[in-house]
């Protein structure tokens, strides 16, 4: 490297001297005097028995390390205690309500003589304050225990987050290894986009400069040399290259303290401040309708008490007519929405880690499912990301096969060092999958020279790089400068874009290691040649060289320079991804290719992938950007293929289709990629090959660089969009339901046919069981023939309106029957001659309870062309749990809990009926799904 603190005589070690303290000292202090005190950089690596140009040696005293300095795992932030969870579940005002009067019915109940008390239940009137009260703390700790598990699961995918994966030298061999997995001593080796993944020390590089916003809050990138030689982790590479030498770990280092510091904080989604909206629509309308019972109640209560003395037990009345009203005011709020996204998002994203899915941030996931536009790069995602030459030209000779590659040893000289030294990747040949580290052009390169016979280590040690200019998407090209042997002159190593290269080429290698001029003849055959490659799909780059450099003269675009080598390489494509694309297409999304290659190339294997048809557009860089946008915008529906991108098209590109109403999801992995990544609904950063930089600006990572995982992404925020409305149709009708037969019932003299703590038991049902059943629905193929919701989709479709008005009317029809004619038919007492627990108004209740459960099975049912609610449902077992589990409790509740809950005994013919009578919500469901209704409105007439 052209930078180093380090002096070139071998080491001699020392022992451990370096302590956790004295690391803290130097990192907290951040002045170069307290590193030269320690003997400069190379004492502070003899006392960790480091080699900075080997690494680590010993393996054996990894443990050691970890024992002294800690391991590299960064706690998420402070996850809240439960007792702070049970606190927040009754920071709410309608339960506090209920708690105090409560408590005030208990009072009045136990302080007036039994004897005094009015009605029938003969001083038993502190049961309804009672049962009030552990329904409310039964409410509130299943509330706080949802919350714990959902934090726990999002701490678990939190580590995920934070353990990525850096290039690290060990043992003189260069490694893609886990953050969790550095140690302090390790040797890490950092290039553009990378994130530090420790703090510690500058020991080498190339114009390296490091984006410190995240733990300073400046913009400007900091420039890292023997003066400012302190790495903090959790900052980013901003450009060049380095080496570092981990101090701090984990918790010891910078940014693992700024994590412990940190209290997780939920910040809602934009689904969830909907839904937020509708539930305080739903409790204003809620709390007029409870107000108007409580004025009914009192209403009947003054005419039937007026003609009879007064008596201290009525205040008894009042406060159990004041408890039904906000019992109704609990039953009518849906708070129970946001607790159904928080579920199923957590959910969800447990199993979408499986299918190489992580969620970085939760809007994220249910935005997915609405997207209509995908931006897809090419390499690693459409492609297997395995790159390998296949044919070429090199110094005046054609190849085709390249087990038959014949070259002179100074072909050969100048082949190996122009690939070797003009490069950042390895590639592991001692191991039996040839691991590779860095770019797969690269890492293709290498492996065709070692094919050769060439190694690409021993043209590096060998060949000292003076400068490096890393590849950039701007420039296309990447270039390298070496001393040359016995002069005081440099060469320069080029390579890149083709028709970036040749104009730049004034003379061509021959076999012999000669060179000669380009002529015109000359240039048409080689630009046939690339013609002919990139029309079989290959990916074409350039090898150049200039000797004779000065100093002074060094400039990446640079004249005159030697052809040496035209290759083809290819990367085959995934052999899913059409199929991946084809259901993108069943599923109303357009897919485009972005993608740096020719456009030939890009044509040809986006024809291969399903994008491009004779029908659609392709449009190269150049021609993209010099379009104004109003010409663009009316080509952008057929458009498909973007070749010889710029990352500033990408981002154009995003930023056009935006304004057009799409909702537009973008792959990234590089650093330039940043902006397009942030500008999109969806940022999609790849896992393999893309950079932390990228990473850090994505909302989901795709952990395999797979399309199909792209498209399993969509399918998961469908499912979580889905199973959201599913809970919204099935909780909206309950509460519909209840609000009519409380209101009538007051209206009509019948006090209220359900009691406030069963009407409690139904919150509870409706509310946290719902929310867990619905939470676990995983995905159906049957849903990528489903059109996304799109940007400006009601919550509520028209499809969810007619179930839900036609399961409450039709619910509210059947009770009302039970209630004023069930006592006729059945031969039954009617429950209204007294006011404690009656056959009557425990036949309702069941019946309601039922009604609900098997409705939930109805609910399952929101697109359109869905007839059968049982599809799917015995795969899901938590949702067929909850079902049977609440059949189970409803009937204990009933007959063991009758004291608590106003219920009585019934008799095994009574239950038969009352199930029977609660199925028919099931049988009425399918009938209305039979009644056609105007599809969900879809704003989108060209671009499909």
């Amino acid at each position: 490297m052209n930078s180093s603190l380090l002096n070139e005589e071998s080491f001699d070690f020392e022992d451990f001297e370096l302590g956790v303290e004295e690391i803290s000292y130097i990192l907290n202090k951040k002045d170069v005097n307290c590193i030269r005190e320690l003997g400069g950089v190379e004492g502070i690596a003899r006392k960790l028995r480091v080699d900075p140009k080997v690494g680590l040696l010993d393996k054996s005293d990894f443990k050691h390390r970890i024992a002294t300095y800690g391991t590299n795992e960064v706690s998420p932030p402070r996850r809240t205690s439960f007792f702070r969870l049970v606190l927040r579940a009754l920071n709410d005002l309608t339960l506090q309500i209920l708690l105090g009067v409560a408590v005030v019915s208990l009072v009045i109940s136990l302080a007036i003589p039994k004897e005094m008390h009015s009605g029938d239940e003969g001083g038993d009137d502190w049961i309804e304050g009672a049962s009030i009260l552990l329904t409310v703390s039964v409410v509130t700790l299943v509330t706080a225990v949802n919350e714990y598990q959902r934090d726990k699961q999002f701490e678990r995918l939190d580590k995920v987050k934070y353990n990525f994966k850096v290039k690290v030298r060990r043992n003189g061999i260069e490694e893609m290894l886990e953050t969790f997995k550095i140690v302090v001593g390790d040797v890490v080796l950092l290039e553009a986009g990378d994130q530090a993944p420790g703090d510690g020390l500058y020991i080498g590089g190339c114009n390296l400069s490091m984006d410190e916003s995240s733990m300073t809050g400046e913009n400007e990138p900091v420039k890292k040399d023997e003066e400012r030689c302190f790495l903090m982790s959790g900052t980013h590479v901003a450009d060049g290259i380095g080496e570092m030498l981990v101090l701090a770990t984990g918790e010891n280092s910078e940014y693992g303290k700024m994590m412990r510091s940190l209290k997780v904080k939920n910040t809602p989604t934009p689904l969830q401040r909907r839904l937020d909206n509708l539930a305080k629509l739903v409790g204003k309308i809620g709390t007029a309708a409870a107000l108007a019972t409580f004025l009914a109640l009192m209403i009947r209560w003054v005419i039937r008490v007026v003609p009879v003395p007064w008596k201290w037990a009525y205040l008894l009345d009042w406060v159990k007519y004041f408890v039904i009203s906000i019992t109704i005011v609990v039953v009518a709020i849906p708070e129970g929405l946001s607790l159904a996204v928080t579920i199923t998002l957590a959910y969800s994203m447990k199993y979408m880690l499986r299918d190489q899915i992580l969620v970085r941030r939760l809007a994220s996931c249910e935005t997915m499912g609405g997207a209509t536009s995908i931006c897809s790069d090419k390499t690693g995602t459409l492609t297997e990301n395995r790159m390998t030459v296949l044919k070429g030209w090199i110094a005046g000779g054609i190849f085709e096969d390249t087990s038959a590659v014949e070259l002179s040893d100074a072909v050969v000289q100048i082949l190996g060092e122009g690939i070797s030294v003009n490069s950042k990747a390895s590639v592991n040949f001692e191991s039996a999958s040839h691991e590779m580290v860095g770019s797969r052009t690269e890492c293709a390169l290498i492996s065709f020279i070692y094919a050769l016979g060439m190694d690409y280590r021993s043209y590096r040690s060998s060949n000292p790089l003076i400068k490096l200019y890393p590849f950039s998407s701007e420039t296309k090209r990447m270039a390298a400068i070496v001393q040359q042997s016995g002069s005081a002159y440099h060469r320069l190593h080029c390579k890149g874009a083709p028709e970036l290269i040749l104009p730049s080429c004034s003379k061509m290698l021959v076999h012999d290691g000669s060179s000669r001029p380009v002529n015109s003849e000359t240039l048409a055959q080689l630009e046939d040649f690339l013609l002919s490659m990139t029309r079989h799909s290959l990916r074409t780059i350039a090898i150049a060289y200039k000797d004779g450099l000065q100093i002074a003269e060094w400039d990446l675009n640079s004249k005159d320079l030697t052809l040496v080598a035209l290759f083809g390489i290819a990367d085959p494509i995934r052999s899913s991804v059409p199929d991946a694309v084809q259901s993108c297409k069943n599923a109303g999304i357009v897919v485009r290719m972005v993608t740096g290659d020719s456009s030939d190339t890009a044509r040809s294997i986006a024809q291969q992938c399903n994008i491009w048809t004779s029908q659609c557009t392709l449009l190269d860089g150049p021609t993209f950007r010099s379009m104004p946008d109003e010409q663009l915008d009316s080509i952008l529906p057929k458009l498909r293929v973007l070749s010889r991108a710029q990352p500033l098209d990408k981002l154009r590109l995003v930023q056009r289709l935006q304004l057009q109403g799409e909702i537009v999801a973008v792959t990234g992995d590089g650093t330039n990629d940043a902006p397009a990544l942030k500008q999109s609904d969806i940022g999609l950063a790849m896992g393999i090959m893309g950079t932390e930089t990228a990473k850090h600006a994505s909302d989901i990572i795709i952990m395999d660089d797979n399309f199909v995982s792209i498209v399993r992404s969509v399918l998961w925020g469908r499912c979580v969009y889905g199973n959201i409305r599913k809970f919204l149709q099935f909780q909206l009708t309950v509460n519909f339901t209840a609000l009519l037969i409380a209101f009538i019932g007051a209206l009509t003299d019948r006090n209220t046919p359900l009691r406030s703590s069963q009407l409690l038991w139904i919150n509870f049902i409706m509310d946290t069981l719902a929310a867990l059943a619905f939470s676990s629905e995983k995905p159906s193929p049957f849903l990528l023939h489903q059109k996304p919701y799109g940007r400006h989709s009601p919550i509520i479709s028209p499809l969810m309106w007619r179930n839900l008005i036609g399961h409450c009317l039709f619910q509210t029809t059947l009770l009302l029957f039970i209630l004023y004619l069930g006592p006729k038919i059945w031969g039954i007492p009617d429950g209204m001659l007294f006011s404690g627990a009656s056959v009557h108004y425990t036949i309702l209740f069941n019946v309601f309870v039922y009604l609900q459960l098997f409705n939930l099975i109805n609910a399952r049912c929101i697109f359109p062309n869905q007839y059968n609610p049982f599809s799917g449902i015995l795969s899901n077992w938590p949702f067929l749990i909850i079902i049977l589990s609440s059949f189970v409790v409803q009937a204990l509740l009933v007959e063991f809990c009758g004291q608590f809950l106003f219920t009585t005994h019934l008799s095994a013919l009574q239950w038969i009926m009352c199930i029977l009578l609660g199925s028919t919500s099931l049988i009425f469901g399918g009938f209305l799904r039979l009644i056609p209704t105007p599809l969900e409105r879809y704003e989108r007439p060209h671009f499909l």
